[in-house]
């Protein structure tokens, strides 16, 4: 009589099935989706071959296994460890760890900045020449920036028939470093004109 052969399947095989059925599932596919996908990178199989690999438990070729990393576009591992991070996954990550970065140097640059203004501030309060000449030089940009702004208006069909219209799309889109730096040292002494 014939030695019987015990189920091989590991715990792995199940979890890449899972894997598998995740991924597909995630991106939408069906299974003649995946086949397709599959056959593009150079692995042909049947969509009831994919079905049978998640549903019961059909063992994974290698060239498979190759195959389903490449149509997925993630790495080997990932089919296997289903706890490593994905590619958008670790995109998303870089993109986090480089927003708390930008977050960093942001909080330097405003408290930076806010020193910058109130040491202007102070000066400006007590010296007209220099709060006549932030005033001169908002003007000048203020001057170009609404030509620009209204112009912009008339083409985008924008409504600025009202002042207050067309301040606020003055500063929310055309505003320059120069005014507002002027606004901010300007207001914070009681000498805005606006």
């Amino acid at each position: 009589m014939p030695h019987k052969t015990q189920q091989r399947t590991l715990e792995t095989e199940i979890q890449m099935a899972s894997t598998i059925a995740n991924l597909r599932k995630e991106k939408g596919w069906t299974y003649e989706e995946l086949a397709e996908r599959m056959e593009s990178v150079g692995c042909k199989i049947h969509p009831s071959g994919i079905q049978k690999t998640e549903k019961s438990g059909r063992r994974i070729t290698v060239d498979e296994f190759i195959g389903y990393s490449r149509a997925f576009e993630v790495p080997i591992e990932a089919l296997i460890d289903a706890r490593m991070p994905q590619p958008s996954t670790k995109e998303f990550w870089r993109t986090l760890l480089a927003a708390e970065e930008f977050y960093r140097l942001y909080s330097y640059a405003h408290r930076s900045y806010r020193e910058m203004i109130l040491d202007v501030q102070k000066e400006a309060a007590v010296n007209a020449e220099l709060r006549d000449r932030i005033l001169e030089r908002f003007r000048g940009h203020l001057a170009m920036e609404e030509k620009k702004a209204r112009e912009m208006a008339a083409q985008d069909d924008v409504d600025v028939t009202t002042d207050q219209k067309f301040e606020t799309y003055l500063w929310d889109h055309y505003a320059t470093a120069s005014m507002f730096t002027a606004r901010d040292v300007l207001k914070g002494i009681g000498s805005w004109p606006r």
